[in-house]
């Protein structure tokens, strides 16, 4: 539990103070406590202000440094997702970092390499970015199950994954078809967008001949809504390279759920549509009914 105090200086008026318990009960001023719990409180609080973000302005700018600093791989992913989510609310976040996991969730659009040569430095974006130069300089590199597959689906996230997997594999239980994605060899990657791991491991894709094709929200809060611009660019990058796009005619996977498997889970039935935010509506794991 975190508690706040006021602080009296008569050089700094009042200075208001985070205090949380250690393992030992006893208060304790964050500034006090280890890096590791700084940057944990980090992360928590631009959670909190994404899952927040729609109910207030985003006239903010959030300026951080390395902030993989301290923070396992999947919280490094946490707080990118998080960064994702305010930078589409609005917010404008300017990171620096040197994890592959941060630059590799982030398009392609977004992302400035700085160089420095004879002690000049220089800063290169888009169309001038060379993704190979930034994975070779950050380490990102192809998803290691790109290998053992005999062709790949690029999806926007895990939840896409367990969709369509098990759609798959009720239809061939039925008889509706005789062979799932892994009876295919089909594999799925989940890589967030069009960002820099996606065409890292599209461009591993074409080297080893393999087959691939891409199935992303529409993310269209209305029927009249346009298709985002960024998916647009996406679509058109992955057919040059190859591949297949489809874009969902609804706003995600979770709106094909039917209305039987939302009431089955008890959880109590709301009217929903095409373009609902079903997470909003149901809670963030909704796809697993």
């Amino acid at each position: 539990a975190l508690t706040v105090k006021p602080v009296f200086s008569w050089d700094k008026t009042v200075v208001f103070q985070i205090y949380g318990k250690d393992h030992d009960g006893v208060d304790k001023a964050l500034e006090k406590r280890g890096s590791g719990i700084r940057r944990l409180l980090m992360v928590a609080f631009f959670e909190y202000l994404a899952e927040e973000g729609e109910e207030k302005e985003a006239n903010f700018i959030f300026g951080i440094e390395e902030p993989e600093n301290d923070l396992h791989p999947g919280l490094q992913r946490e707080l990118a997702q998080s960064f994702r989510q305010l930078a589409d609310l609005g917010y404008q976040i300017i990171v620096t970092s040197h994890s592959p996991v941060f630059a590799g969730a982030s398009p392609m659009e977004d992302l400035t390499l700085i160089i420095r040569k004879g002690g000049i430095a220089r800063a290169i974006q888009q169309p001038e970015l060379d993704t190979s130069e930034i994975a070779e300089e950050l380490g990102v590199e192809p998803a290691d199950q790109i290998t053992g597959y005999k062709a790949c689906v690029f999806v926007e996230g895990k939840s896409d994954i367990m969709f369509w997997k098990t759609v798959a594999s009720k239809l061939k239980e039925g008889g509706h078809i005789e062979a799932n994605f892994e009876d295919k060899g089909i594999g799925f990657i989940p890589v967030g967008g069009s960002n820099l791991k996606h065409w890292i491991d599209i461009r591993a894709m074409k080297r080893l001949n393999r087959r691939f094709g891409a199935v992303v929200d529409s993310d269209r809060k209305s029927q009249t809504d346009s298709i985002p611009q960024s998916k647009r660019n996406w679509e058109n990058q992955c057919k040059q390279d190859g591949g297949t796009f489809f874009i969902l005619r609804k706003r995600e996977i979770e709106n094909y759920l039917h209305r039987n498997a939302i009431e089955k889970s008890g959880r109590t039935l709301q009217q929903y549509g095409d373009f609902t935010d079903m997470k909003k509506l149901f809670g963030e794991n909704v796809i697993k009914v």
